[in-house]
């Protein structure tokens, strides 16, 4: 057995900052971070620009109606869908279907079929 040198041990760790801890701040940075793995393909010198566009319309997007709408909940597959579709196209086919394949495996450990063993992890790099 390992023993860490006292400074990297989970008590002595700093206290997580409560702005880390928000979760405003998280959801507005889990948001930020699909936008900009969205923009990845957006050439450097137009990102600023993309940005500044989507940030001016989602500073239009009324907040009272967005918060009073119920969607459906089937209506979350079809977004994850659009999503991962708008993600991978225009992607090499063979690491869209590597990425398609280890999503598929991800998603069974989370969930697994009816009557099936969720398959084993992959070690890291394989």
């Amino acid at each position: 057995m390992t023993v860490l040198p006292l400074s990297k041990r989970a008590e002595d760790a700093p206290p997580i900052s409560k702005r880390a801890q928000d979760p405003v701040r998280r959801t507005a940075e889990s948001i930020l971070k699909i936008i900009n793995f969205v923009l990845f393909r957006v050439p450097q010198k137009d990102k600023v620009r993309y940005l500044r566009r989507i940030r001016g319309k989602i500073q239009k997007l009324p907040a009272g109606q967005l918060s009073m709408k119920r969607m459906p909940q089937s209506s979350a597959i079809g977004q994850s869908i659009a999503l991962t579709k708008n993600i991978l196209s225009g992607l090499n086919p063979f690491f869209v279907k590597r990425v398609m394949d280890e999503l598929v495996n991800m998603m069974l450990q989370q969930a697994p079929e009816r009557g099936h063993r969720a398959p084993t992890p992959r070690p890291p790099g394989v």
